[in-house]
């Protein structure tokens, strides 16, 4: 978040009811993007949202969710992160629509669907270069792929602050693209139908032997 205007948005969002639970655990590396903020937090105007999943009935969760907020307030952050349990999917939509980018902390995760939700909502994707994000997303070209550590994440994130206006435009331009070409229900169908195309001559040529 860079404005006050997106701030007063956000604020208006947390009041929706959340409809969705996803759970939220530790190996998810939130420590990282909270270490992050810290390393960004000198004369830039960014605040950190940390939106995922709280179920008050899980005692992990709960652990977590206050270990994440001593965390916050000893690196002396507190101010500048919101921490959003369980929201919405009007909530995530509004959150990717004002966000200057999608930092994607968890190390050897599967293929993952956040990165390819933010880079479909055109916005640029930070995320550790293991797992399922190797494959989703492009580095330098629709995010960055970094060390699992939060001074690094700290590095694409300032890089995208940074940069002109346009250039992240493009950045989010080139994730819409790539999600469209390569993992839309179109993307899949289409190369399933190649798939069975190949198969089938295969298939008869065995038949005829």
């Amino acid at each position: 978040m860079k404005t006050k205007h997106n701030r007063q948005a956000l604020d208006r969002a947390q009041k929706t009811p959340a409809t969705r639970i996803i759970r939220c655990y530790k190996t998810v590396s939130l420590e990282a993007a909270l270490v992050m903020a810290k390393t960004i937090r000198g004369g830039r105007d960014l605040h950190l949202v940390v939106a995922g999943g709280f179920d008050s009935g899980n005692k992990e969760n709960i652990e977590h969710n206050n270990e994440l907020v001593g965390l916050a307030t000893k690196l002396d952050i507190g101010n500048h992160v919101t921490f959003l349990k369980s929201p919405s999917d009007k909530k995530q939509q509004l959150l990717m629509h004002l966000c200057l980018a999608v930092v994607y902390t968890p190390e050897n995760e599967h293929f993952g669907i956040v990165p390819i939700e933010a880079m479909y909502s055109m916005r640029p994707v930070i995320a550790t270069n293991t797992g399922g994000p190797l494959e989703t997303i492009e580095h330098n070209s629709t995010g960055f792929l970094c060390e699992p550590t939060g001074d690094a994440f700290g590095r694409a994130m300032l890089e995208i602050a940074t940069s002109p206006r346009r250039t992240v435009k493009e950045m989010g331009s080139a994730g819409r693209k790539r999600v469209v070409t390569l993992f839309s229900f179109e993307a899949f169908q289409r190369g399933l139908c190649e798939l069975l195309e190949k198969l089938v001559p295969e298939r008869r040529g065995r038949e005829r032997e």
